[in-house]
């Protein structure tokens, strides 16, 4: 199982929600929340789904001034044919849902609305 012993201030609460097989690794994406209370999406990564290593900091946050810059949740994400694929849920500036975003990635880390 996975357990946080010690959060970071940055990902204070794991909340998973989708995780991916490759040839040569699992992508295990989560909901993190920050000190303000804006939520990312973080990445834990794995050889065996057994040993997982975190990155820390977020893979995908919200806009600065767009529809979801209240924060990100719940991505659901695939991979497929070289792309990686994201849609999650955008929160408003007020924290409330405001719409469901697309995003794709080439590496699964560093991904484009």
């Amino acid at each position: 199982y996975i357990t946080r012993e010690s959060p970071t201030s940055y990902l204070g609460t794991l909340a998973p929600s989708s995780i991916v097989k490759t040839d040569d690794a699992y992508f295990l994406y989560y909901t993190a929340i920050d000190d303000l209370g804006l939520s990312h999406i973080g990445l834990l990564t794995s050889d065996d789904a057994s040993t997982w290593t975190d990155f820390n900091s977020s893979v995908f946050d919200p806009s600065v001034d767009g529809w979801d810059s209240g924060g990100i949740q719940n991505a659901s994400v695939w991979y497929s044919s070289q792309v990686w694929e994201m849609f999650y849920t955008g929160l408003d500036a007020d924290g409330e849902p405001a719409g469901i975003g697309y995003a794709t990635s080439l590496d699964g880390l560093e991904w484009t609305r």
